[in-house]
């Protein structure tokens, strides 16, 4: 399809005018006539415009269906809940599927609800649940420590707490990151090789990272979620696709990646000392940290980058960023991943 700027189509219309009649003939910057044609031809410019974005999206879309290539859905947060007794239990505990927990923070209004049932032993003075957000998507990533309510509580509860942050939630995937995916499916065609192997381990829903490690008739496969961790489900999903890309009579270990937990002591120069409040501090401390809880493996922790994420909360306002306990970047095998330890900032 030829494409029309509006210049175009502007001088189109006034040579036609001109060519056609003899009654109008001002097209001066200001005249009425001038400002209408300038309309009409944005508005066809608009419109070639939209067509040629429906038709590349077209062609687009009509090349994954081809392939059976989806796009992944949405998808709900989950993660790891503790509770803690005020003396070992007595007895045996069932803890019904579809118990809820949540946050006494009203800036956290998410339900987590468990999927199974729970038995915890007599004797227990600690006991974990994985639970799920009620609602798709991104909107269930919270940070640690943020759940601390069971709805339903049993006897002899001290305390509930998520330990770690719930990262797994994932909103419809990302029209960039489907045409990456695509690229590495195509590569995938051949099977039994490492990016074959890589690809399908990737394509399983809540897997974030992967780390493959050829050894002499062997392959390790080092994989994680959002998380960082390597839940007993996403372990069966794995196994499950690796069937259709592993190598015949090869043995494959599939490992959880090694955490490794980064501590940060940041300070922090204002350009306005105004801006030196609790808020503004808390702020910073919880872009560190989920920068950090979004590394995935074998990623290396690299000074200026994170610098950089902390200057772009207020380029305006932030003057400086050093590091106190951090004089190098972090590099990391390939089976290891970073997560947030202590994070500290001072702001001056």
């Amino acid at each position: 399809m030829r494409f029309k700027r509006m210049s175009e189509i502007y001088s189109r219309l006034v040579d036609h005018t001109i060519t056609n009649t003899n009654e109008i003939n001002d097209f001066s910057v200001g005249s009425a006539m001038r400002a209408l044609y300038e309309a009409v031809a944005i508005e066809l410019e608009q419109f070639y415009v939209l067509t040629r974005e429906n038709i590349m999206e077209a062609i687009e879309q009509g090349v994954y269906e081809s392939f059976n290539f989806k796009r992944k859905e949405a998808t709900k947060a989950y993660g790891t809940v503790q509770i803690a007794f005020h003396n070992t239990t007595q007895s045996d505990i069932v803890v019904p599927r579809g118990t809820r927990f949540s946050s006494s923070n009203p800036l956290y209004n998410q339900i987590y609800e468990t999927l199974i049932d729970y038995y915890i032993p007599k004797g227990s003075i600690l006991a974990e649940f994985q639970v799920y957000c009620t609602t798709l998507g991104s909107v269930g990533n919270i940070p640690a420590q943020a759940i601390d309510t069971m709805q339903t509580p049993i006897a002899n509860l001290s305390s509930v707490g998520n330990q770690q942050a719930i990262q797994t939630g994932q909103d419809e995937e990302p029209i960039e990151e489907t045409r990456a995916r695509f690229a590495s499916y195509i590569t995938s065609l051949s099977r039994a090789t490492v990016p074959a192997i890589e690809y399908g381990v990737r394509s399983v829903q809540n897997v974030s990272g992967v780390y493959i490690e050829e050894e002499t008739g062997r392959i390790n496969i080092y994989a994680h979620d959002r998380n960082g961790n390597l839940p007993e489900n996403v372990q069966t999903d794995i196994l499950n696709i690796l069937y259709y890309y592993k190598p015949a009579g090869i043995p494959v270990r599939l490992l959880p990646v090694t955490r490794e937990a980064i501590n940060v002591d940041v300070t922090v120069t204002l350009s306005n000392k105004s801006g030196i409040t609790s808020a503004f501090q808390n702020q910073i401390a919880q872009t560190i940290t989920n920068y950090l809880n979004n590394m995935t493996t074998g990623q290396s922790l690299i000074l200026s980058d994170l610098s950089s994420a902390i200057k772009y909360i207020d380029r305006q306002m932030i003057y400086d960023v050093q590091f106190n306990n951090l004089k190098s970047n972090v590099v990391l095998k390939g089976s290891e991943i970073i997560r947030a330890g202590n994070v500290t900032v001072n702001l001056q």
